[in-house]
């Protein structure tokens, strides 16, 4: 089984319109962890030979928090938790517009998505804040546009 982390990043990566080069696809690729170009925990093929970042997307864990209306029963627990995709592209018209059409991708592929997690939850998305395009302030001559969405799940809890 996999975390919703995990399960996001295995759904996202094997979109074709997504991940593919241009001209067929939008080119992105997609990440776990923060984006850096040389170090520990480094991810060289996220950047060009003259160290520019190329189109990416990250995909951090949100946590878990209780879900407001409470549990399903004496032994479901409801949780929620919001993960966040932070989608990456050049600061040029055509990258603009790229990072558009992926967050409009990254929402298809995961608004209406159930998800199976570790211990065979099942979890399922909604969107819930998008950060409009700006420019990314960590990685100069590119743009971001930050999704995140709310994701519920319910677990079995011991008698």
């Amino acid at each position: 089984m996999a975390t919703i982390q995990q399960a996001i990043i295995a759904r996202l990566s094997g979109d074709w319109q997504l991940t593919q080069a241009q001209p067929g696809g939008l080119g992105y690729r997609v990440w776990g962890r923060w984006l850096k170009p040389s170090g520990p925990g480094s991810t060289p093929e996220a950047f060009s030979e003259t160290g520019r970042l190329l189109r990416n997307v990250v995909v951090l864990d949100g946590g878990e928090v209780g879900h407001p209306d409470g549990d399903a029963g004496h032994r479901v627990r409801r949780w929620d938790s919001f993960p966040t995709c932070h989608v990456f592209a050049e600061a040029s018209d055509a990258g603009k517009a790229a990072a558009d059409a992926a967050c409009r991708r990254i929402e298809l592929l995961l608004v209406g998505w159930e998800a199976q997690i570790d211990g065979g939850q099942r979890v399922g998305f909604r969107p819930d804040q998008r950060i409009a395009l700006e420019d990314a302030e960590a990685f100069p001559g590119n743009v971001t546009v930050i999704l995140r969405f709310r994701a519920t799940g319910a677990r079995a809890v011991a008698a």
